[in-house]
Formats: structure tokens, sequence, C-alpha cells
């Protein structure tokens, strides 16, 4: 006779003994400064145990930050907002506040009050994420005791400390830190209004997502099918309460999310920045479009279409430098190492000079095929070799990067994209396996088949509990938590980073945290369903092996010691159950080993984050050897311009994918125009490694300026005659190290994407008449393809012809630094794709 699922668990958590919606009790029994002892409702054990995983929590996430690096572009913000009021209430991207983020600045208006008060350093804008991400660890603790018990709690907030992608991302100055943060904070909120049926507590869950929508917008809202699923079904009351409290929460955090939409629309234009994200200085279209339904194919009036299928080609053919060309489009193919062709329509790459590319050319016009404009005709392809820190050549592989050994010899690696568009570079894999291969995989992936399977257990034990059974509840809240959201990430078209798989770590951790307690109880129970526990251990021990294999050579005597543990331990509680012996200390044993060995995949490869080489970079969130996923490094100098008469610019802490082979002839020393290295990370001499964890040199913000950046500055500050705006530049990219190491008012031409019409011609002229601007940095041959900063869209190409013709240009001799051979020539590649390369010096004057 099978038991009911009542009796099939043992009610050794009792609900109804939950705390409040206000909390635990203030410790009864001990006083309030003795925050290691237990409340007086929990085991003595409790505390202690929590405060030990909060210690290493934090040591895990600030173990690097004082080599952390500045975040590309975002950084430039922090520092804008944290040097002009201004610049923080709008979230502007330049001290001058003349243009917005492309995004909602609430994360990195955090960070800049960290700088404002501790200074501007790598360490205090990382140490937000770092408390943020202790918080999380905190809470989830709380909400999951709550749920289910003190040891699933404290499981959940040790799973989701070793969780990889958020072991790197709590530890970088990126933006999902703040978001996980609030989700787990209103996480915690609607788990109380639920127990209750309070609309207090879900009022205050709705705030905390709509404040988590201030972090990262939409995908703060992809929490809220489960909040709404769960409350109708489990909270207390009639349905029409329960209904009426879901509205009304809902209604809250929709009007905490729009927040600063709506004070971006009613605030003047002239009064405000430019919105980046839009073409028509719309904080809606840049919201709602930009971010948001544009990642699906589906364009808002408004927005740049920069990431979605199908979106226009680089160069003047549109806007996204990863989709099909547009009709009109005349960009170019990627160069080649003898003298880099031109493709036609091309959508990747710009023409080099003489031995612009060393590598073998990623092949032109084919580009990353997108879903409505036709593929540019092929561009012809260098002979140099993939050696030599280039891209590597080939076909294209989905819509990405080409495959092979390119992350030891210094180009991409070959990761698979998404369906076409910015897949290539931004996916992890064919659109519904995204989350159980490649990169993604390995960053979250490893306890996605337990938490499945327990999700399906717990509801299928519950079903004949009451309407309000709280554990049943929880399994229907963090359920469909992780099925929306893991749905949401498999549909869309392109994910820029991995780090956006952190908002999947909660559900997970709490699933995990529940489910192994759960499993635990229902074998000591001795009944059928015990079977259940050996089973899911030996598949989880199996999906760990499987996905460890990409990287087999990692830590390769833990992977067979935590396969050889695995198995003894299914042994172990394979033979309690058939003796009925399930309720022994060796059992207890065998559990705790099968289970630690089951999530060594995650623990591993979230411990390598205390090595900076694996612990990601401020680009993106990746813990774990470098075989596991992301990019591979750049060569060294020659694979890119920058070395005129002085070093690159120097960069974090390399990675181990990075380390390039020398480049040979490489890129010419273009920079010497003006002496500002085209990309950041690359070394005067040799190859080595990259600027950024993994070799994504080029990828994060630089740490310092170089001695010609500071010579141009000097040169500029002390001739600007009263300009309020000392130096411009045709791109966001070039202005970085002088926003960053200055906080003064240089300004930026095009927005993140280059396509950004701010200023216009006519406004850059007028500016000009009345004086504000009097130096402009301009794109040796006009500019890059108009990708991050490229200058090439928009306005951006039409300021920069007419500062050509109508600004003289000053020799970089004139500051101090020697012109190199080859000066004129236009930087190419990677560096040109994100607005850096070379330049030219111009001085503008009121009769330009």
């Amino acid at each position: 006779m099978t038991p009911s699922p009542e009796t099939a668990v043992p009610p050794d958590v009792h609900p109804d003994r939950a705390p409040g919606p206000e909390g635990d009790p203030a410790g009864r029994g001990r006083p309030q400064w003795q925050v290691w002892r237990s409340p007086q409702d929990q085991p003595r054990w409790a505390r202690p145990a929590l405060l030990v995983i909060a210690a290493f929590a934090a040591a895990l996430f600030s173990w690097n930050i004082a080599t952390a690096g500045y975040s590309m572009f975002y950084s430039d913000s922090v520092k804008s907002m944290s040097v002009s009021w201004k610049a923080w209430l709008f979230g502007a991207m330049d001290p001058g506040a003349t243009i917005t983020l492309d995004k909602i600045s609430g994360s990195f208006a955090i960070q800049a009050l960290f700088a404002r008060v501790l200074g501007f350093h790598q360490w205090s804008v990382a140490l937000p994420q770092c408390v943020e991400g202790v918080i999380a660890v905190l809470v989830i603790y709380r909400l999951v005791r709550r749920w289910s018990g003190e040891a699933a709690g404290l499981t959940a907030a040790a799973l989701l400390a070793l969780t990889p992608v958020c072991a790197s991302m709590f530890g970088h100055p990126m933006e999902d830190g703040a978001l996980v943060c609030c989700l787990v904070l209103a996480a915690d909120r609607f788990q109380a209004a639920v127990v209750q049926g309070r609309l207090r507590s879900l009022v205050w869950a709705g705030v905390w997502v709509g404040v988590g929508f201030q972090m990262k917008m939409m995908q703060a809202w992809m929490v809220l099918p489960a909040f709404a699923l769960a409350y109708l079904l489990v909270a207390p009351g009639r349905l029409r309460r329960r209904t009426w409290h879901v509205l009304v929460a809902g209604a809250v955090c929709f009007a905490v999310s729009v927040s600063w939409v709506l004070m971006m629309t009613v605030v003047p234009a002239k009064d405000r920045p430019y919105v980046d994200g839009s073409t028509d200085n719309s904080a809606i279209a840049m919201v709602f479009g930009y971010n948001g339904l544009d990642r699906f194919g589906v364009h808002i009036k408004g927005a740049i279409n920069g990431m979605g299928p199908g979106a226009a080609g680089g160069g003047h053919g549109g806007r996204s430098p990863f989709g099909a060309p547009g009709a009109a489009g005349s960009g170019t193919g990627a160069p080649g190492g003898a003298a880099g062709g031109t493709g036609r329509t091309g959508a990747f790459g710009t023409p080099g000079g003489a031995g612009a590319f060393s590598g073998s050319g990623a092949p032109g016009g084919s580009g990353a095929p997108g879903g409505s404009g036709a593929a540019g005709a092929a561009g012809r392809t260098g002979d140099g070799g993939a050696a030599q820190g280039g891209f590597t050549g080939g076909a294209w592989a989905r819509g990405g990067f080409t495959g092979g050994d390119a992350s030891a010899r210094g180009g991409f690696t070959g990761m698979p994209g998404g369906r076409g568009g910015a897949g290539g570079m931004f996916g992890g894999g064919d659109k519904w396996t995204k989350l159980f291969e490649g990169r993604f995989a390995a960053q979250i992936g490893w306890t996605l088949p337990f938490a499945l399977m327990v999700t399906a257990l717990g509801l299928w034990w519950r079903r004949r509990a009451g309407r309000t059974d709280v554990l049943r509840g929880g399994f229907v809240t963090y359920g469909a938590w992780l099925v929306v959201v893991g749905a949401v990430f498999s549909d869309m078209d392109s994910i820029p980073h991995t780090a956006y798989m952190a908002t999947l770590a909660p559900a997970l951790a709490a699933l995990c945290g529940a489910g192994s307690v759960l499993l635990w109880r229902t074998y000591r129970a001795g009944r059928r369903a015990a079977w259940a526990l050996p089973a899911v251990v030996a598949v989880q021990a199996g999906w760990t092996w499987h996905l460890w294999s990409a990287s087999a050579s990692f830590a390769s005597w833990l992977r067979w010691l935590s396969l050889v543990l695995s198995v003894a331990g299914v042994v172990a509680l394979v033979a309690g159950r058939l003796t009925g012996r399930t309720r022994t200390r060796l059992t207890a044993v065998a559990l705790l080993a099968a289970l630690a060995t089951a999530f060594t995949g995650s623990i591993a490869w979230s411990a390598s984050a205390f090595d900076p080489a694996d612990g990601g970079s401020a680009f993106d969130a990746e813990a774990g050897p470098s075989a596991a996923g992301g990019f591979g490094g750049f060569g060294g100098a020659g694979g890119f311009p920058g070395a005129g008469s002085a070093a690159g610019r120097p960069g974090a802490t390399g990675g181990r994918g990075a380390s390039g082979a020398p480049g040979a002839s490489g890129m010419p020393g273009a920079s010497g125009a003006h002496g500002v290295p085209a990309f950041p990370g690359a070394s005067a001499a040799g190859g080595g490694k990259g600027a950024g964890a993994r070799g994504f040199s080029g990828m994060t913000a630089p740490t310092s300026m170089t001695s010609d950046e500071k010579k141009l500055w000097s040169y500029v500050s002390a001739r600007r005659d009263g300009a309020e705006y000392p130096l411009t530049t045709v791109g966001w990219r070039q202005a970085e190290p002088y926003i960053l190491f200055t906080g003064q008012k240089v300004l930026p031409i095009g927005g993140f994407s280059g396509g950004v019409a701010q200023p216009t011609l006519a406004a850059f002229e007028q500016l000009v008449r009345q004086g504000k601007v009097r130096y402009v940095l301009t794109q040796s041959g006009g500019g890059g393809m108009g990708m991050m900063g490229g200058g090439s869209g928009g306005s951006s190409q039409a300021i920069s012809s007419w500062a050509q013709q109508h600004c003289t240009e000053v020799p970089s001799t004139a500051y101090g630094v020697a012109q190199s051979s080859g000066a004129s020539a236009q930087a190419g590649g990677f560096a040109a794709m994100m607005g850096g390369g070379s330049g030219t010096l111009r001085r503008c004057t009121a009769s330009s």
C-alpha cells in the first residue's frame, strides 16, 4: 500500500511555527550583542554555521577586489556620477551629463556613492557588490529556514555563495549583483506574505522587485509570475482577497519600477541628458525596447535595434555590429594579414592598413547572419597565421566566431552562438539547451538537474496537502521562478553576458537546500519513496561528471575523487534501504558524502575565483577554467595597435587563456598620431597575458592613463581657452581614460552604440562657435564601424568629417609624442569596433 503524501514525509517542519512577517525574534534568552549565538527558536549550531558561511562568502567575493578592474563604459559613468550630482540623478555617462547610459543606472549609482565617499578605486566600485552578495547569502538562509528548516537554509546559503557565476559576479563592478540582492530581499518579504496572507509584506516584495528594476530593468520582472502564482494558490484567505492583494502589490511594483522612466519623460529634454539606446531621446524606448523586447526580435519605435535577430549591419549599413547588414550598408569586411581587403556591406571589421591583421582574418561580409537583412558579400581575408594574434579564420560557427584552438593562440575561442544576430558572440548554445551546455552550464547549470528533480518530487509528494501548505508553496514559488526565468533566457536571441544567469541562482539554491532535506527525511522514513534519494544523487553525480568533462584537465584528481565518493555514497544509501537501516550514522555520513561530492563541480568552479586568472572580469562573471567557455585571449603587441612610442595601457589581471603568441607583424603602431593606445592591455613588446581575465583584453576599462594620454590631456587642458569641454571624442572608447582618471567634462559623441545623434552636427557646430568645444579627437580614417562607441553611426561620421575639414590638425610632436610611421593608418579589428584605435587631435576655433 502506497502511503499518502502527508505520511510519506515526516512532519519535521511545522510551518505554523514559522516566525511572523516581521522576522525572527530578537534573540530571546541571549544578549543582543552576542550575534554569534543562535536565537531561542533555532538550534545552537545554526547561527555559528551561518556566520562561517557568510565569512567564507565575504572572503570569496572580496579576495581580488583590489584588482577587480573597471567595467568598460559603465565605470565611466560611475566616475561621472561620483563627481556630478546631476550625472548621478540622471545616470549620465559623462561628467557633463550630456548623455545617459544605455540602461537605468541604479546599481552604478550605488557604486558612485561608494566612490564619492571612499575615492574612485577598483576596490571601491567592486565593494558594493561584495556587500550585496553577503546580504543575499544571509537573507536566503532566513527565507529557506522558514520554509524548510535550519539545515535547508544553511545548505541554500552555501550553494548561493558557491554558484560559479555568483562567486565571480559579486567580486566585480557589474549590475547583476544588486539585482540578485533585491530579488532575494523580495523573496523574503514574499514568503512572509504567503505564510500570513498580509498585504503589507506583499507590497514590500513588490517594492523590492521595483528597486531591482532600477538595477537591471525588465529582468527583475521575470520573478513576478512565480510570485503571483504562488500567492494565489497558497496564501490564506478568499480568492477575491488574494487577487486584490496581488493587484495592489503589482501596481506598487510597477510604480517603483517606472519611476526613473517617468522622471526622464516629464523633465524637459533641455534640462537632462539625452537618453542613450534610443533614436528619439525616449526612456521608454531605451528601457522597454532596446533593453527589453528587442532581445526577442520585437522592435519598439525609437529604440536602437542592437541585439535582436536581423539587426542592421555594421558601418553605415545600420546600428548593430552583429546582425546582417542593412540594405544601404557600406560596412567593410574584416581585414586580413597583408592588406585587409574591403568587403561590400560586411557585418564585421574595418578596412586595414598595411598588415592590418596578422591573423588569418575573419571572413568579411558573410558575418553573423541576421534574421531580416541579407548577408553581405564576403570580404577578402589575409594570409597571416592565426597564431600571430588576430581573429581566427575560417567559417563562422552558427553565427559566431569560428572554433579551433584560438584560446591557446591569442584569438577568439570558437564559442557557438545563438540564432544569428548577436548569437555568436553572445550566445551559449542552441535555444532550449543553452542553459545545459557551454559557458552557461559551467556557471549556473551544475545544480539544474537536482533542482528540477526535487521540485517535481516535492510537488508530487505534497499534492494532497492542504491548499495553504507552506512546504508545497515553496516548491511552487521557486520551481516557477526557475522555469519562467530559464524559459525566458532560453528564448532570448542574445544574452550579452554570463552574469545574466545569476538571476537563476537564488531559486536553484533554495530548491537544492530544501530538496536535500526533503529527500533525507523521506529516506529516513523508510518507505518506497526512500529510493528517490540514491536515484537523485546518482543522476546528479553523473551530470557533474558530464559537465566536468568539458574541462577534464581542471583539478582532474578532484573530479575522480568526486565520482568515487558519489558512487560509494549511493551504494551505502542503497544498502541502507535494502537492509532497513536508514537511520544509522553510516547512512548519514553516506548522504553527506554523496551530496557534497555531487555538488563538487559547482564548488570547485566557484573556489577557483580565489585565483584572479579564473575569477572572471569586470566585463563578465565567469569562474573556473578558461576552457569552460568565454573568449580566448588576444595576442601581444602587434595583434592590435597601441604601441606608438609608448607601452600599452595596463589592464586588470590576466587570465589563463590569455597567453597568446607574440604578435608578429600585427597592426601598425598607428597611435603615434596622438599617442593613445588603441587597445588597452596590449603590451609594447611581445605577447603575453591579456588585460582581462580569460584574456579578455580590451573588454575591460583601463586601470590607468598611459604616458601618451597624460601628455595629450596636459596639452589640451593648458590650451582649453575657457572651453567647457577640454576634449571631445568621436566615440566613448577614446573618451574613457580621460573621464575615468580626470573626472573632467569630456564630450563623447555617439553613445554606447556609436549610432546616437548626440550631439547633432548642427549642435556641435554651435558648441564650437560658442567656444565650448576646443579640441576634438577624431578617429583616423573616419572612425570604426559604429560598434560600442566606434563612432560611425548617428552624427559621429558627420561630425568627424566636419572636424577634419574645418579644424586644424595638431601633430603629436606638439604634445611630446613622437610620430611613428604609418600614423595615419586606421585602427582595425576589435579595437576599431570598440571605438578605440588611432586618432588625430584637431583644434577648432569659433571661426572654424
